[in-house]
């Protein structure tokens, strides 16, 4: 049959007026097959990517955290908000380490002047500061076991204050 094309793979036969029509590119004489094209993986699309995750991070620990309750745990919810606030921040900061080393994207300019940075900042030393010199470093560090609220937890917020 004159003007048919057979692709053995699909085992089914089409005009190459109906190629045409569609946009697919002409196969070569012996049935061989148009070639396909890949999308390369580039530093901006990591980055794009990257800045996804911790936006959907922050969004999911904003949602999640105040309505997270277990009954079935002994000690109360607020270590275990305490350790998915943990784990979402840790996501959340590898991400926007992997955005950062994918190469140059836009950048937040941070001002010596940006009130709430300083006092941020300020805050976290003062808690580093203090757990330093605190009687019981285990206990300042990961906080106790019904409250969780130690430098760790603090660190945490401190990764979001400063990915978003």
């Amino acid at each position: 049959m004159k003007g048919t094309l057979v692709y053995s793979h699909m085992a089914k036969r089409r005009s190459s007026a109906t190629l045409e029509r569609r946009g697919a590119a002409k196969p070569a004489r012996g049935g061989a097959r148009p070639k396909v094209t890949v999308p390369s993986v580039t530093t901006a699309n990591i980055g794009h990517l990257a800045d996804a995750v911790v936006e959907a991070t922050w969004l999911v620990a904003a949602l999640a955290i105040p309505l997270y309750f277990s009954a079935v745990t002994a000690t109360g919810f607020e270590a275990d908000k305490g350790v998915l606030l943990r784990v979402l921040a840790s996501v959340a900061g590898a991400a926007w380490l992997t955005g950062a080393a994918a190469g140059p994207r836009r950048h937040v300019a941070i001002r010596g002047t940006d009130l709430l940075f300083m006092a941020g900042i300020a805050m976290f030393f003062s808690l580093t500061l203090a757990t330093l010199l605190s009687v019981d470093l285990r206990l300042s560090l990961f906080g106790s076991l019904s409250r969780g609220a130690g430098l760790v937890t603090y660190l945490a917020c401190a990764v979001f204050f400063l990915t978003v």
